[in-house]
């Protein structure tokens, strides 16, 4: 059992379902063939539970060391409760989209990996950007709530809203958190002349002129600090990419060595044996793999 589950193609088989998961969870909401889409379901959750007992079985306790083992195992329990419960594919069921976290372990396999090394380098470029970009994020908050408030307080103290058209009035500019998504919205320029500053601008130039300043400060600033962060996260892990071939050659060195292990142990055993000689040794460099171990 244990085997079965470091089997690479039953990996390969858990991932593939994942991901046809995923792809069946977006088919459902446009087709319309309910009978169908119960079985495809009940087919899932089947799978999911003969995995899940696999790995249990095969790990025993190891497996309930891991938070990723718990939180998979919940993203199984409750799509199997929503589905054999006789649901037509509610928000239980679609819960098992979560799995798709899983397949992020990949960035283990491709620090190791020579072949996937430009993949490692954006994937962990990412890693290393998180910590900046929720910074970031908070500046960001920050700064678009106090916009909108010093510009919902600039409209309000020119006259109110009463000249200002209903539905920029109320929908852009009617509450602070209202407010605060209009300065969003202008500074990562969606729609920003057509939707808010072109309409203020027929009855309050002032204010469409300030509006437009703040637009183009915010979205040549720290929406660009946001590009800025992720260049220098993939720069600084583009410098450190020597980590990687040390990865990739610690993995291949692993991987001789358990190799060179296996070879002797299963030599001594047959010769019921606890030493090598000499000229077990040179037999053994005769062999490519054993031989790789010793250049």
């Amino acid at each position: 059992m244990e085997k079965l589950t470091g089997n690479p193609l039953f990996t390969f088989f858990v991932d593939m379902m994942v991901f046809l998961n995923l792809i069946f969870l977006g088919f459902e909401v446009d087709a319309d063939m309910p009978e169908l889409e119960s079985w495809v379901r009940i087919i899932f959750v089947v799978w999911y539970i003969l995995e899940m007992l696999i790995r249990v079985l095969s790990l025993r306790k190891a497996f309930f060391m891991r938070l990723l083992n718990w939180l998979d195992l919940l993203c199984v329990i409750l799509p199997v409760i929503d589905v054999l419960g006789g649901a037509t594919g509610g928000w239980l069921w679609r819960l098992s989209g979560l799995r798709a976290l899983r397949l992020l372990k990949i960035q283990a396999y491709a620090k190791t990996s020579r072949s996937l090394k430009d993949l490692s380098l954006v994937l962990d470029a990412l890693r290393r950007s998180i910590k900046a970009l929720m910074y970031l994020q908070l500046v960001m908050i920050f700064v678009f709530y106090s916009a909108g408030a010093w510009a919902r307080g600039l409209i309000m103290r020119s006259g109110g809203l009463d000249d200002v058209p209903n539905f920029l009035g109320e929908e852009y500019f009617g509450s602070s958190i209202r407010a605060a998504l209009t300065m969003f919205q202008l500074a990562t320029l969606d729609g920003w002349a057509q939707s808010a500053v072109r309409p203020l601008l027929a009855v309050r130039p002032f204010e469409g002129f300030a509006l437009t300043g703040f637009t183009f400060v915010s979205s040549y600033t720290l929406v660009s600090l946001a590009l800025g962060v992720l260049v220098w996260s993939t720069c600084e892990e583009a410098r450190s990419s020597s980590d990687h071939s040390d990865n990739a050659k610690r993995a291949e060195d692993k991987e001789i060595l358990h190799q060179m292990s296996r070879y002797f142990e299963a030599s001594l055993s047959m010769q019921d044996r606890d030493f090598i000689d000499l000229q077990e040794l040179k037999d053994a460099l005769l062999i490519p793999e054993i031989a790789l171990g010793f250049h």
